[in-house]
Parts: structure tokens; sequence; C-alpha cells
């Protein structure tokens, strides 16, 4: 699920704690008429850890402005 503010979008993904330790990709929920790909999850990733992908958010209207980002929370799973 996201959420959305201004431009920005923001989610959350679980992952254990062996793919935190080891590094993982995690897959976003998909978004409506937009194919995301995987997000790389780099070794040693604190559980919490909010990671930025620039211009994963929503686009501008017009051309020549620029787009919001995304926002991905890193929660560890529940085993």
């Amino acid at each position: 699920m996201y959420r959305r503010d201004g431009k920005d979008l923001y989610c959350t993904v679980q992952l254990t704690d062996t793919a935190l330790r080891n590094g993982s990709k995690a897959y976003l929920p998909p978004l409506a008429g937009r194919e995301l790909k995987a997000v790389n999850i780099p070794a040693e990733t604190p559980a919490r850890k909010r990671l930025r992908l620039g211009g994963g958010g929503v686009p501008g209207v017009t051309k020549g402005k620029p787009v919001g980002d995304m926002y991905v929370t890193v929660k560890l799973e529940a085993e």
C-alpha cells in the first residue's frame, strides 16, 4: 500500500532478518499504470531504514517539472 505526500510516495516492505543481513531485492506493490522494478536492499540494512528512490514518485503535470521521490521503509518480518 502506498501513501502520498505531495509528489512523494511512501511504502513499506517486510524482509526477513537474513535478507536484511545479506542484502536482497524487495518487490514493491503494483502501482496503477506503472511497473516498478525490484528495489535492491544493500547488505547490513537496519530495520526501519528508509530508502529514497529519486524520481519514483508522482510525475509533474507539465513537461520539465520534476517528479516526486519514492521512499521505501524496510521492516523486519516476524518469523
